[in-house]
């Protein structure tokens, strides 16, 4: 619980984490994006991307499953341009069916094994 006795979620913890060894990542890469995807009607929270990273980045959603230095600049910089790029592709390509919003969707968690399936099937980005 935080101070006003709000319950807080793992995925958000991780992502303070994530952004203390990331200087300025969550300020200037993370909130405009989820941001713009908002705007357009994707109102997605923290988890849905935390586990989406890990899942590209590790090929696991489970956050017990990460390494420590998972979060680490580095790891995160290449993880979060693939997240970026996946999730953006697939919110394209929901859209030319109809589906333009996460309203439209039974469960926004649905999309976690989407983002990480559908980069499975991308053209790889600098991989080493």
């Amino acid at each position: 619980m935080n101070q006003e006795g709000i319950p807080v979620k793992e995925a958000d913890v991780i992502l303070a984490s994530a952004a203390v060894r990331n200087l300025d990542w969550v300020r200037q890469q993370y909130l405009p994006f989820r941001q713009d995807l908002e705007e357009r009607g994707w109102d997605l929270d923290s988890g849905i991307f935390v586990r989406t990273i890990a899942a590209i980045g590790h090929g696991r959603a489970r956050l017990i499953e990460l390494p420590k230095d998972f979060w680490d600049h580095c790891n995160l910089k290449v993880h979060w341009q693939h997240t970026t790029e996946t999730v953006a592709d697939v919110v394209k390509r929901l859209a030319e069916f109809g589906v333009t919003s996460a309203g439209l969707l039974p469960s926004t968690n649905s999309l976690i094994p989407l983002f990480a399936l559908h980069y499975q099937t991308l053209p790889v980005w600098g991989q080493n």
